[in-house]
């Protein structure tokens, strides 16, 4: 017998020695190959940790990734009193009140003090004298609805309850700036607040011309929510209303309807009085060429020095972009530079209401 840690005495020390190296880099490549997979899915979910959609990465907090928290617990309590339940009607049953789950028309935020709901139910108020919201635990009457074709939004006014002097305020929902993605957030879905991740602004699909200052993008969600699902971070704050096409309508859109609102109960859009399309929501091209700004396709105020087929390729001095032309519109009037057939021109284009 041979001591077991030494080579059999018949062996080649030489080749003994070589297989011995060539199993611990065999092993070495095979731990090297494991460890290297390991990484790099680790540094895939810390890259794309915003994408909530390609599985369990999600938020980047601090260098590393993690799944959407749940909304904490004082923030849900905070924001019910903001959130309506609006029901077509309610039943009488033995002298209670109730409410049908087939009468249930969807949620809605509370957006001024005196009782002026927001909300995105997808349809026209047909009937909206009878309807009925839940806020704050009572039951309130619907006395006016005004709908927006353009972004399909409604506002409802609620009566008043008893007499001015005795109407207590409601708590009004508080509207987020401009997120940045990635960007946890949170909808309201079956009465719980569901988890998820904002993953870009999406320009809307193109549906031809419209109005100069409707809508264009949204935010994009990693989830996919129905139309009228408030949308908030974790803080509270709303960043906006699931629309049409999926996408989260942002807050600073409904905030801007909403002075006119209060003022004179109607909806109004501020435009340079035409429809058409940008370059970021269809491409543009004239002699061939591909070109950059507002492509007029209907002129429909009076007095209006654009003509149908003009380009214009600045507004205020700077590109003709939706950001910089929304921002245009607040003025009285917006100088622009357009390109008419092979003419290039400068205009001073007053600013209109449109009433849709």
């Amino acid at each position: 017998m041979f001591p077991p840690h030494l080579p059999p005495p018949s062996c080649n020390i030489r080749q003994y020695n070589f297989w011995q190296r060539l199993k611990l880099m065999l092993l070495s490549v095979v731990f090297g190959f494991i460890s290297g997979l390991t990484g790099a899915a680790v540094l895939l979910g810390w890259i794309w940790g915003s994408d909530y959609a390609l599985g369990n990465w999600a938020v980047i907090r601090g260098g590393r990734a993690s799944q959407p928290d749940a909304l904490p617990a004082a923030t849900a309590q905070e924001f019910m009193p903001r959130l309506a339940a609006v029901y077509r009607r309610r039943e009488v049953i033995a002298g209670a009140a109730t409410f049908r789950r087939s009468e249930y028309l969807g949620p809605a935020l509370v957006v001024s003090a005196d009782g002026w709901l927001a909300a995105h139910f997808g349809v026209p108020p047909r009937g909206a004298a009878g309807w009925q919201a839940v806020v704050g635990g009572k039951i309130r009457q619907v006395e006016q609805a005004v709908f927006d074709p353009i972004s399909s939004l409604i506002f409802l006014r609620l009566a008043r309850e008893g007499k001015k002097e005795d109407a207590r305020p409601l708590p009004v929902t508080a509207f987020a700036d401009s997120v940045s993605p990635p960007r946890e957030v949170f909808g309201f879905r079956q009465e719980s607040w569901v988890p998820a991740v904002i993953t870009g602004r999406q320009t809307a699909d193109f549906d031809g011309a419209r109005l100069d200052s409707a809508p264009r993008s949204g935010y994009r969600v990693a989830v996919a929510w129905p139309p009228g699902t408030p949308v908030i971070t974790d803080s509270g704050e709303l960043v906006g209303l699931i629309g049409a096409d999926g996408l989260v309508l942002p807050s600073e859109f409904l905030a801007s309807l909403l002075p006119n609102l209060f003022e004179r109960g109607t909806i109004r859009y501020p435009s340079l009085g035409v429809e058409g399309w940008f370059d970021s929501e269809a491409p543009i091209f004239q002699g061939g060429v591909s070109r950059s700004g507002f492509m007029v396709a209907r002129v429909w105020s009076v007095k209006n020095p654009l003509r149908p087929g003009d380009l214009i390729e600045e507004i205020n001095g700077g590109g003709a972009t939706p950001e910089r032309w929304t921002r245009a519109l607040r003025g009285r009037e917006v100088l622009v530079k357009v390109k008419r057939g092979s003419r290039e021109l400068e205009l001073t284009v007053p600013v209109v209401n449109y009433e849709p």
